[in-house]
């Protein structure tokens, strides 16, 4: 079994530069897909929410489908 051997400093900070480098424009993607992720995530929520009202005012309180109609159209628009 072989070990690389440990990089001498000089070799470490032009490592380190280099990744610095890469990782400026790397960031910019990172939260961007952070942003995106999040809006999915409220999306979903509002989703279940909207599913939630319909199948509740369907089942409990005795409404049929043509009263919970604006729910499912904004379900749809989700």
């Amino acid at each position: 079994m072989t070990t690389n051997p440990r990089p001498d400093r000089a070799q470490q900070q032009s490592l380190r530069a280099f990744l610095k480098l890469q990782s400026k424009p790397a960031a910019v993607w990172l939260k961007l897909s952070i942003a995106l992720g999040t809006f999915n995530a409220l999306l979903m929520i509002a989703g279940a929410y909207l599913l939630a009202q319909a199948i509740h005012n369907v089942m409990f309180e005795g409404n049929n489908l043509a009263q919970v109609t604006h729910l499912l159209l904004s379900l749809i628009h989700i």
